[in-house]
């Protein structure tokens, strides 16, 4: 048979086992084949409303988060990104402190190309990890940020280094912010801390001032 043809073929049977599969209830592996076939079509209109028609039933039964989770990476998994990312939202929704959903969601917001969000979602995990008290992964993901050309990530490293009392370091970054942001009320005032930690009163004082002025 002609090329096309055995193509249009296979494709025909790909719905066929997509119907069998979600007729048996197994969703994920519904998800699976669907994600092949979007790779060779990624515009197949039936592939894309079946989709949405396999959304609006995971809607209606309310899973779990731990369904929602599993749903959600197998979307990933295949490269399905628009339902992996709606679903990684829901996670977020129901458990704002999720940092793997969080994660998932950022890198799936750097493969869309929407390197603005992706910067807010890895400042957002780094300012996470920093609450609990995580330097590792704080440094991890203030990485990303910067990576993606994020200026707010020098505050967020300096945050880091003034924990782990690199008085320096931290000063460094603190300083480089604020020759960018020059009213940046949180570099100025752990600036001055910094400044107060390394025996300089009258320059912590100056900036203490700055901040209380702004």
């Amino acid at each position: 048979l002609p090329v096309e043809l055995r193509m249009n073929m296979n494709i025909f049977q790909s719905y066929l086992e997509i119907d069998e599969e979600l007729k048996a209830e197994r969703t994920d592996v519904a998800i699976g084949l669907l994600g092949k076939l979007l790779k060779l079509r990624p515009k197949d209109h039936l592939a894309h409303a079946m989709l949405k028609d396999l959304g609006d039933k995971i809607e209606k039964t309310k899973p779990s988060l731990q369904r929602y989770q599993i749903l959600a990476d197998v979307f990933l998994k295949h490269g399905i990104l628009d339902n992996a990312q709606e679903i990684f939202k829901k996670i977020i929704e129901m458990d704002p402190k999720n940092r793997s959903a969080r994660t998932s969601l950022a890198k799936i917001y750097h493969k869309q190309g929407f390197d603005g969000e992706a910067k807010k979602a890895f400042l957002h995990l780094a300012e996470l990890a920093l609450t609990e008290n995580d330097l590792d992964g704080a440094f991890e993901f203030v990485q990303k940020a910067l990576e993606l050309k994020s200026v707010e990530a020098g505050y967020i490293l300096g945050l880091i280094r003034f924990k782990e009392k690199k008085w320096s370091e931290a000063k460094a970054e603190f300083e480089n912010l604020l020759r960018i942001k020059v009213n940046h009320v949180g570099a100025l005032t752990h600036l001055g801390k910094v400044h107060a930690s390394l025996g300089h009163p009258e320059k912590a004082s100056d900036n203490f001032r700055k901040a209380l002025a702004i």
